[in-house]
């Protein structure tokens, strides 16, 4: 190898290096960084369905405990996409799994101690132990408005208010009126969320 040509692959190098330094994240919510996340809530829930004998509508108001991790990558500074979980029991031993797609935009740009978000998510998922003749699956979207403070440089503790719509149907095991008659259930849930971000940049 001559020295021109290894003069060529030092400069390369050292250029490559240069640009992923320039490149490289400088604050927690910056372009490129990961947010790893993981919260807990206690929830109250009110569910609308038919009522059979009453012909009409009923509301009954449950609570319920949920955790939900996740995990968003921040394709420009503040704004991060990606995904979350949630798994949750109701309150008379029903369970429920659901999962998709979430974004999250903070508010104030830099290292700072702490920020203001807002973020959205569209989960499906499913629910079992109901008691009825087959576990309903569901679909929900929601929002939460929040803030962040970090103990450490990449770690933080976040608190939210969130509310969410879902929807679900479910056959009961001993039908009213038919063998196949179904109730459609309109969910409605608001609460407080605590949980841990961890900022990767």
């Amino acid at each position: 190898m001559n020295r021109q040509m290894f003069g060529a692959i030092l400069a390369f190098i050292f250029g490559f290096a240069g640009m992923q330094e320039l490149s490289a994240q400088s604050y927690p919510v910056d372009r490129g960084s990961f947010l790893i996340g993981g919260g807990a809530s206690l929830t109250s829930r009110e569910t609308t369905y038919p009522s059979v004998t009453e012909g009409g509508r009923s509301r009954q108001r449950t609570s319920y405990f949920s955790i939900h991790p996740c995990l968003q990558y921040f394709v420009i500074p503040g704004l991060a996409l990606g995904g979350d979980i949630s798994i949750s029991r109701q309150t008379g031993g029903r369970w429920s799994l659901g999962g998709g797609p979430a974004v999250t935009y903070f508010f104030l740009k830099g290292e700072r101690p702490w920020n203001l978000y807002v973020s959205g998510d569209f989960q499906v998922g499913k629910m079992w132990g109901s008691g009825f003749g087959r576990d309903p699956k569901f679909h929900s979207y929601g929002g939460a408005f929040g803030t962040v403070f970090m103990v450490s440089k990449g770690v933080g503790i976040h608190t939210e208010a969130f509310y969410s719509v879902s929807e679900w149907n479910e056959g009961l095991v001993e039908p009213v009126n038919e063998p196949s008659w179904e109730s459609k259930h309109e969910t409605n849930e608001f609460g407080l969320a605590v949980g841990i971000s961890v900022f990767v940049f």
